[in-house]
């Protein structure tokens, strides 16, 4: 089923992520940072499906928790920047950012029935709250790095708020046991950070935030 594609989907995006996270703020080589996301990513795909083999994903479900990983790994450098955190905290806050988010949308949204498309267009909103945070800060000239960062939370946040408001009607009428819609495949935008070297320091690396879009 499609809630437990996604899952298993999420558990090598996360499990790469999190390899490759934790190895570069353990100072590793270059290859060894990409061996510990190889594994990890393993690691996750065949956690991933054991545990969907046991535990039922609906479509919704699985959606709102593999995007969860992104929006989570996002509002931990929030976090970060808002706390004026430095060097591997910064890594470290993203990384526990993904983790904590993934866990608890898992857990809170075990009944929710909702389609992929309804799910990429609340982080669509998402997406656009961000743009408008930052629109803000540019408008009233924000000078405070930790207050402006604050200000593209809040915007995302009300972005998300208010992209699940816009479409509860999405999904009317439509069975989730039966539905196939090819449309669901057809885009996906959603925050993405990643890690590049640092040039300020050779050999070290440095998370980068970026706007992923699929279509």
């Amino acid at each position: 089923g499609k809630g437990r594609a996604s899952i298993i989907t999420l558990g090598g995006h996360l499990g790469t992520w999190q390899g490759i996270g934790w190895s570069a703020m353990s100072d590793l080589k270059g290859n060894e940072i990409i061996g510990a996301g190889l594994a990890g990513g393993l690691i996750g795909i065949t956690t991933a499906s054991i545990l969907t083999s046991k535990e039922y994903f609906s479509e919704g479900r699985g959606a709102l928790t593999g995007s969860a990983n992104k929006w989570g790994a996002w509002f931990g450098l929030i976090f970060a920047s808002m706390t004026d955190l430095d060097g591997n905290d910064v890594l470290r806050s993203v990384l526990l950012g993904s983790d904590l988010l993934v866990v608890s949308t898992a857990i809170a949204a075990k009944n929710v029935e909702m389609s992929r498309g309804r799910v990429r267009l609340i982080s669509l909103s998402g997406f656009v709250g961000i743009v408008a945070g930052f629109g803000i800060d540019l408008l009233i000239e924000v000078d405070n790095s930790q207050t402006a960062m604050g200000i593209v939370g809040i915007s995302s946040v009300a972005g998300l708020i208010m992209g699940a408001s816009l479409t509860k009607d999405y999904d009317r009428d439509k069975d989730f046991a039966h539905i196939i819609n090819k449309s669901d495949y057809s885009w996906d935008i959603s925050p993405e950070l990643t890690l590049k070297p640092d040039p300020f320091h050779v050999g070290k690396t440095m998370p980068s935030a970026a706007i992923r879009l699929n279509f």
